[in-house]
């Protein structure tokens, strides 16, 4: 997805679903966003095509990268964060979200 020029702006573990043969398929593209043309000079390096080029906060409340909710210019980079969130949900089994501080 990353290499054909879009991110998708709202991983999350409820928008990744197996398929019959146990491999990964992410859906929900309702945020999706292209932020280059497969068309741009091929000379280009993908890092540098995927430079940071959206701004809008959006997304879901605990996987949401710091670039995003900072409103800086993000990239690929917010899926990976994301990516990296959705991992610790599976190691810990618990969302990021419903941490809370308790007070001493």
């Amino acid at each position: 997805m990353h290499r054909a020029g879009f991110i998708h702006r709202d991983l999350k573990l409820d928008n990744v679903m197996l398929d019959g043969e146990a491999r990964i398929r992410l859906i929900d593209f309702g945020l999706c966003k292209r932020i280059w043309d497969h068309d741009e000079s091929e000379d280009a390096s993908i890092n540098a095509r995927m430079a940071q080029r959206c701004g809008s906060l959006v997304g879901t409340a605990g996987c949401v990268a710091p670039e995003v909710l900072a409103k800086q210019p993000y990239g690929c980079s917010a899926d990976w964060w994301a990516v990296g969130v959705a991992g610790f949900h599976l190691l810990v089994s618990i969302r990021t979200h419903y941490i809370h501080l308790s007070s001493s």
